[in-house]
């Protein structure tokens, strides 16, 4: 397995943040990772508590029209690496990649929001952790199905290892706080003696995930988790059959 050096909680952010420091300030986020642990320094900056990314107290207006917003969005909806993206669209580099990193955040947003309904509304089964392919291995996070749609459950939450209703797919490493993984080796398995009876097979989103991956060249391994939601979202997006410039529209909205 690949892993960054720091110590970082893949499920840190945003709903799924559950041991904030009584040093955090609070009502604010990373404008890197999104998260909500951040800390004041002595400079009037601020500091990320999960990624180290330091910034100004004063959030930064978006430099972009709402038109070329909309034509950056457009972009990232047909899978546009941010760099070509900026290019077509006349804005530079570092804008298009700002825009690009605020949907996936926004995305992170709404399959937390769909994870956390799914862990309120089904009626739990199994818990991953009991069919972990190895003493050395621990449950990552797991893929399971709500409404006809992929849904991405953080393998802890509150404390506890989740608990999930057939089907669902499983990915584990060798330690809880892996943000990249090497998609030829990572462990994964199959819940449900049922699986197979269900229209929509939660395991085929990982070879989906990976060949999608390749287009940007392993620059995801920074903020894996925000590119996996991407995923997510295309992923449901390919099965759902809605129009393209709806999903256009709801991105702009969330921004």
């Amino acid at each position: 397995m690949n892993h960054l050096s720091g110590p970082i909680d893949f499920w840190s952010t945003d709903l799924f943040q559950n041991n904030k420091s009584a040093d955090s300030v609070p009502g604010n986020e990373c404008p890197c990772c999104g998260s909500i642990k951040i800390y004041a320094l002595g400079d009037g900056r601020k500091k990320c508590g999960i990624c180290g990314k330091k910034f100004s107290q004063t959030a930064r207006k978006r430099r972009i029209s709402k038109v070329l917003l909309r034509q950056v969005v457009e972009q990232f909806v047909a899978m546009v690496p941010a760099k070509q993206a900026a290019g077509v669209v006349g804005v530079n580099h570092k804008t298009a990649l700002r825009v690009y990193r605020d949907i996936r955040r926004a995305l992170v947003r709404k399959n937390q929001q769909l994870a956390l309904r799914y862990m309120e509304e089904c009626q739990s089964t199994t818990d991953i952790f009991t069919c972990s392919p190895g003493e050395e291995t621990l449950p990552l996070f797991a893929v399971a199905i709500q409404n006809q749609k992929i849904v991405l459950l953080p393998a802890r939450y509150k404390g506890s290892w989740i608990k999930v209703h057939f089907p669902a797919s499983v990915i584990y490493a060798d330690r809880m706080t892996a943000m990249t993984l090497d998609f030829e080796n990572f462990d994964q398995k199959t819940l449900g003696s049922h699986a197979a009876s269900w229209p929509v097979k939660p395991w085929f989103f990982w070879p989906y995930a990976k060949e999608q991956f390749k287009i940007y060249h392993g620059g995801m391994k920074v903020n894996f988790w925000l590119f996996l939601h991407e995923m997510v979202f295309r992923f449901n997006f390919s099965l759902s059959g809605d129009q393209e410039e709806g999903i256009v529209d709801d991105l702009v909205a969330c921004l």
